[in-house]
C-alpha cells in the first residue's frame, strides 16, 4: 500500500510539472509571435 502510493505521488508531480513547462512553453511563443507580427506591422 505504501509503495504503491510512493509511485503514485511522483508520477502526478511529474505530470503536473510537464502541464506547467507546457503552459510556460506556449505562452512564450504566443509572446514572441505577437512580438513578431507587431514588428511586421
Amino acid at each position: 500500500m505504501v509503495q504503491s502510493r510512493e509511485k503514485v505521488v511522483p508520477s502526478y508531480s511529474f505530470s503536473l510539472q510537464v502541464r506547467l513547462s507546457t503552459t510556460i512553453y506556449s505562452m512564450i511563443n504566443l509572446l514572441q509571435f505577437q512580438v513578431s507580427h507587431n514588428h511586421l506591422l
